[in-house]
This record gives C-alpha cells, sequence and structure tokens, in this order.
C-alpha cells in the first residue's frame, strides 16, 4: 500500500507540475497574445489617424480645387462678357464703315451718272454744232 500512495503521490506530483507548467505556459501566450494585439491595435490606431489625417488633407484640396474652379467659372464668365462687349463695339465700328462703303459706291453711281450726263451734253452740243454747220455751210 505504501508502494501505491507513493506512486499516486509522485503521478499528483507530476500532474500538479504538468498542470503549473500548463498555467505558466498559457499565461504566457496569453500576455504573448495580449502583447501581439496591443501592437496590432496600435498600428491600426497608427493608421486610422494616418488615414483620417489623409482624409482631411483630401478634403481640403478637394476645398481648394472648388474655390478655384469657381474662380475659373467667374473669370471665363468675365471673358464671355468683355469678349461680347468687344464684338459690340467691333459691330458699332464695322457700321459706319458700312455706311461709308455704301456712300462710295453711291457717289461713285451718281459721278457716273454726271460723267454719263455730261457726256450725252457734250454729244447734243457738238451734235448740235454739227448740225448748225451744214444748215449755215
Amino acid at each position: 500500500m505504501l508502494c501505491q500512495q507513493e506512486a499516486q503521490q509522485k503521478i499528483n506530483a507530476n500532474l500538479e507540475a504538468e498542470l503549473k507548467n500548463c498555467k505558466e505556459t498559457r499565461e504566457a501566450a496569453v500576455v504573448q497574445a495580449r502583447a501581439e494585439m496591443k501592437e496590432q491595435l496600435d498600428r491600426c490606431a497608427a493608421e486610422g489617424s494616418e488615414f483620417d489625417s489623409l482624409r482631411d488633407q483630401i478634403l481640403k484640396l478637394v476645398s481648394v480645387v472648388d474655390k478655384l474652379q469657381g474662380q475659373v467659372n467667374q473669370q471665363s464668365n468675365e471673358i464671355r462678357r468683355q469678349a461680347d462687349e468687344i464684338r459690340r463695339q467691333a459691330d458699332e465700328i464695322r457700321r459706319p464703315a458700312d455706311e461709308i462703303r455704301q456712300l462710295r459706291e453711291r457717289v461713285d453711281t451718281l459721278e457716273g451718272y454726271a460723267l454719263a450726263s455730261r457726256t450725252r451734253d457734250m454729244l447734243s452740243f457738238a451734235l448740235h454744232q454739227d448740225n448748225m454747220g451744214h444748215l449755215n455751210g
């Protein structure tokens, strides 16, 4: 019986040692897993804050681009308005030039009529002189 008790005590001691070893291994694994999880959470938080920072920068850039687009649109509208004004002024300048051209054409036509009328008068006079010469001669 004594042998059996000693064997039982040895088995119990071995079991207790193994149990203690398992507890220590488990505790070490839990500590290591917790450290790894904390490290991973820290990395995620850093990436998250980096992401937040990048998102904020992107939003600022989008705001700047929107403002610039608004300025470009205003400038484009102003350029269009100025171009319309220049076209209107060019039309006003062309109008008198067209009127002058038309007046010149009318003057040329009237000068042509005047020349034709003088030529006709001179021919009539010459014919009249010729007729008078035949009558007198």
